[in-house]
């Protein structure tokens, strides 16, 4: 467990493969968000994404599972998560999560916790980023 004490600021963490596969796209889709561009191959093909692609919501459960397979910080809660999906994930395509803490500060409220900010992209086996998150976590501290 790393504490907020133990923070390095800009290494990064990197964590995977996940494979993903098409019976994963479409049976997670099918259950959760059930667009036909993530469902049924044909209708994917004529839509903006050429081809079946996984639901942004799929990525993130992915971007979540590979986060508890790495050393993680001591969070007691994480307050902000942005998203954004610069490429689309495809069938067969072998995912790296490559995270970094970029900032910290003390709570002023809390003083039994400090406040980092990281960033935290997931990458397919081409470098090509499919998830782009920015977070803000409240951690534990050791000591107060």
């Amino acid at each position: 467990m790393i504490y907020f004490e133990d923070i390095e600021l800009e290494a990064v963490n990197s964590v995977g493969p996940y494979h993903l596969t098409e019976a994963d796209i479409h049976d997670f889709s099918l259950k959760w968000d059930p667009f036909d561009f993530h469902t049924d191959e044909k209708a994917a093909e004529s839509s903006i994404f050429g081809g079946l692609a996984a639901s942004g919501v799929h990525l993130c459960c992915i971007f979540n599972r590979l986060c508890h397979d790495m050393e993680m910080p001591a969070v007691q809660a994480v307050v902000q998560h942005e998203f954004r999906y610069p490429n689309a994930a495809r069938p067969d395509d072998h995912l790296v999560l490559n995270s970094k803490h970029s900032w910290t500060k003390n709570s002023q409220s809390r003083p039994e916790i400090g406040i980092v900010g990281g960033e935290s992209q997931l990458l397919n086996q081409e470098g090509v980023i499919v998830l782009d998150v920015k977070s803000v976590m409240f951690v534990a501290k050791r000591s107060q």
